[in-house]
């Protein structure tokens, strides 16, 4: 499910969290949804 290549793992690591923090945040059923597919010309996102 997760992909750490360089980009992803650098990308969390600026925002000082670890990959094991990332995918607990994103399987949590309780986590809050947020749709941020498209948000800019050229940003990543994800639609949850």
């Amino acid at each position: 499910m997760f992909i750490w290549d360089s980009w992803n793992q650098e990308h969390i690591a600026r925002h000082d969290v670890e990959s094991y923090e990332a995918e607990e945040a994103m399987t949590d059923p309780d986590r809050v949804k947020v749709n941020t597919h498209g948000v800019g010309e050229g940003k990543r996102g994800l639609n949850w």
